[in-house]
Parts: structure tokens; C-alpha cells; sequence
């Protein structure tokens, strides 16, 4: 995951959501899509019917 994330790529876990890093400046951020079945589990999608 480090290597991925080192190369500025972002990652994606099936079932659980993507990560990604976002350039802020001089900076990166830590940013998280998280998957449909994570966001009904926490109430994060009103459209979810499974």
C-alpha cells in the first residue's frame, strides 16, 4: 500500500471503498471513497436498497 500510495496512485479495496492521496500545496491529504455497502452499513447512502 505504501509503494501505491508513494507513486501517487490511489487504491481500491472491492467491497470496501478507494484511497487516495490529494495535493494540498506542499502538502498531501489522506482521502477515502468509501464503497456502497460501507456507506449503507453507516447510513451514508439514502438510496441503498441490498
Amino acid at each position: 500500500m505504501y509503494a501505491t500510495f508513494e507513486s501517487r496512485h490511489g487504491l481500491t479495496l472491492p467491497g470496501f471503498g478507494g484511497f487516495y492521496l490529494e495535493r494540498r500545496g506542499d502538502r498531501f491529504a489522506f482521502k477515502f471513497n468509501p464503497g456502497q455497502r460501507l456507506r449503507a452499513l453507516f447510513g451514508w447512502l439514502s438510496t441503498h436498497r441490498g
